[in-house]
């Protein structure tokens, strides 16, 4: 498993825990945003850091993800069902009122994660040890890979798809399946559960030196993630996306959901429908509850869809979450 940047103990006070997950992921996205308005990376840097994250860091980090993967994670099916149902129903729901509301595939698709992506590692890593301990990791990893294999993929299949579309080419079922396969987004966490595989036949590992490498390369990735929006908040597009004040109700609406209705509804699933362990149904809720993950961000620069509405969900769900997280963890206690 990739090594946590953020440290947290399960002894630890839980307002101490919220803002010590919460305060870097701000700063560092204010970091790339006085940055951007000094011009200290230079012109370029938004797009340079951007592809730097989806071609090396990012897939470094879901290869490693899914390269640890053993039988045994995906064992628990209470919880991957809860977790599974907290994902999609938000996302689909979403995405079907967006699309009946005329916006396009792509950014149906945005508007789908801004309301339903959770950051399951960055914020997932010290909450769940600060508040279950070392045991509930193993939970962490299987919603990370879950959100890697099924939420993440399955964007960029409709991503590409309109990208097909509007390129006037009606690509074949074959050819769309190779094209979001060639992405290196999904070419990656594929070559690792496949290693993961043979690993797990043929008990092998992978050698020491390529771990490290690739651990190096994989923790740089939300760092990095953090400051592009950064960058990109304190760009022209950035100013843009602040100036629409349409926007606003939509925000506000795709926030709340991400933030009370996704880990309200994996409560219900992990602990009423399915009966997850208790430790696992915790866990399941936690996670849901966590803000915006960088991934949609990231998605949404790849293919040049709207990126201003999510890079302020990131911040603003972030810096909320420092007060509807606690909330949570009181329900559960």
């Amino acid at each position: 498993m990739l090594i946590p940047v953020m440290k947290a103990s399960a002894g630890q006070p839980m307002i101490n825990m919220i803002v010590n997950a919460v305060c870097p992921v701000v700063a560092l996205i204010g970091a790339g945003y006085l940055s951007g308005r000094r011009q200290l990376l230079g012109v370029g840097a938004l797009d340079a850091l951007n592809l730097y994250v989806v071609w090396l860091a990012l897939p470094a980090m879901l290869f490693l993800v899914m390269a640890h993967l053993t039988g045994k994670d995906l064992s628990h099916l209470p919880f991957v069902l809860s977790f599974l149902g907290a994902q999609m129903l938000p996302f689909l729901a979403i995405y079907l009122w967006a699309r009946r509301a005329g916006r396009g595939i792509g950014q149906a698709t945005v508007d789908s994660l801004t309301g339903s992506y959770a950051n399951t590692s960055y914020m997932g890593i010290p909450v769940l040890m600060a508040v279950l301990g070392p045991r509930s990791m193993m939970p962490m990893a299987i919603a990370t890979v879950m959100t890697v294999c099924i939420q993440f993929a399955g964007s960029i299949l409709l991503m590409e798809k309109e990208r097909a579309l509007k390129g006037g080419a009606l690509l074949s079922r074959r050819r769309l399946i190779w094209t979001v396969l060639c992405n290196p987004l999904v070419a990656s966490p594929l070559a690792g559960g496949a290693f993961a595989l043979a690993g797990n036949m043929g008990g092998f590992h992978l050698p020491q030196m390529a771990e490290t490498t690739l651990t190096m390369l994989g923790n740089s990735s939300s760092p990095c993630a953090l400051v592009v929006i950064g960058l990109f908040l304190a760009s022209r597009q950035g100013d843009a996306a602040w100036a629409r004040s349409g926007d606003g109700l939509l925000l506000a609406v795709l926030t709340f959901i991400k933030l009370i209705v996704q880990p309200l509804i994996a409560f219900v699933l992990a602990f009423w429908v399915f009966r997850t362990d208790p430790l696992w149904a915790r866990a399941c809720v936690l996670l849901a509850a966590t803000p915006n993950g960088t991934g949609a961000f990231m998605l949404a620069r790849l293919y040049d869809r709207e990126a201003g509405m999510i890079s302020r969900a990131i911040l603003i769900s972030t810096i909320l979450s420092a007060i509807t997280l606690p909330l949570f963890i009181l329900l559960l206690s």
